[in-house]
């Protein structure tokens, strides 16, 4: 499944195969171990700051469960929300699930407005496909909420457990390091795959 990169100034949401696959690693391993080194994933976060005017929010999945994570700069200010699916595949324990993104414009940027969870559910031995939740009656509160970034402050490891099976009764997901839900996007200087991933940002961000 290509993971997505929305671009504000471009007007449309653009598939990324490559930066989703990148985005996507972002997160722990299911025992929390590292999918990258930690210099690369430095030099990522640090990219992610470095165009934060354009990028408005990264989809991701892999994880099998419904949660975000954020990235944050060292002063502790939001840069960027990741948003993951949790996926139709229940082999860790979610029940199926997909969602649905909603974007508005405001003053000629796009923004990620809402995004509702929708999972599947078996009844009786028979298939029910339902609404679980929806980002801003969750997470907003009374919080402008034409754009998820405004809600980021909001979102906790408690909230999240809520949903993280993507509504499997049976299985309340595991969240063995809540803190995994911030990244930070630190300075590191003198990295030898810098420059390989500020050219494919060049080449989609200008």
């Amino acid at each position: 499944m290509a993971r997505t990169f929305f671009g504000s100034t471009w007007g449309f949401a653009v598939s990324v195969q490559l930066l989703g696959d990148l985005s996507a690693s972002l997160q722990k391993g299911h025992d929390h171990s590292n999918f990258w080194l930690p210099e690369e994933q430095t030099v990522f976060l640090k990219l992610i700051k470095l165009y934060q005017g354009t990028i408005i929010g990264i989809l991701a999945s892999h994880t099998h469960a419904e949660e975000l994570k954020i990235i944050k700069d060292e002063l502790n200010k939001n840069i960027a929300g990741v948003y993951f699916i949790a996926a139709l595949s229940t082999s860790h324990g979610n029940e199926p699930s997909v969602k649905t993104f909603y974007f508005s414009k405001n003053n000629q940027q796009w923004l990620i407005s809402n995004y509702e969870t929708f999972h599947f559910t078996m009844n009786n031995s028979n298939m029910i496909f339902s609404k679980l939740y929806d980002y801003t009656n969750y997470y907003c509160d009374n919080l402008k909420n034409d754009d998820l970034s405004n809600c980021l402050i909001n979102i906790t490891p408690d909230k999240m457990k809520k949903y993280f099976s993507a509504g499997n009764p049976n299985y309340g997901g595991i969240m063995r390091s809540p803190d995994d839900i911030v990244l930070i996007a630190k300075e590191y200087k003198n990295n030898p795959v810098m420059p390989l991933y500020e050219k494919v940002f060049k080449s989609l961000f200008g």
